[in-house]
């Protein structure tokens, strides 16, 4: 028994040439022929599986970054808007409070409204 170990795949073919106790030799040889495939992380299928994961990963990392800038610029938009919204408001208190202040000193007090009647 003879053991052949690192062949690399593809095809073989041993021919084999034998005699027997008497010394005679047969005339033809004896072919067997045999074919190793190579392992599935060799195979053309796996180094493309290997390619499109890889497209997919940097696809989905620019998507990400992407994203991510866009919903960054979105959030400064909202606090920037915010913070205007939030001057208006002051604006119109402060001018509800200014026009009670002119309203208080242009009409009568309410408790003198009732002593006159």
């Amino acid at each position: 028994m003879l053991t052949y170990l690192n062949l690399k795949p593809g095809s073989y073919t041993f021919k084999v040439i034998s005699s027997n106790d008497e010394g005679i030799w047969n005339k033809k040889a004896v072919e067997f022929s045999f074919t190793i495939l190579p392992p599935f992380w060799q195979t053309w299928w796996f180094y493309s599986f290997c390619f499109i994961a890889f497209l997919s990963a940097v696809y989905s990392y620019l998507k990400i970054k992407a994203s991510n800038k866009l919903i960054k610029k979105s959030n400064q938009m909202v606090t920037e808007q915010n913070k205007i919204i939030e001057e208006k408001n002051h604006e119109i208190i402060d001018s509800i409070k200014y026009a009670k202040i002119i309203q208080e000193a242009i009409l009568p007090n309410n408790s003198l409204k009732e002593e006159m009647t």
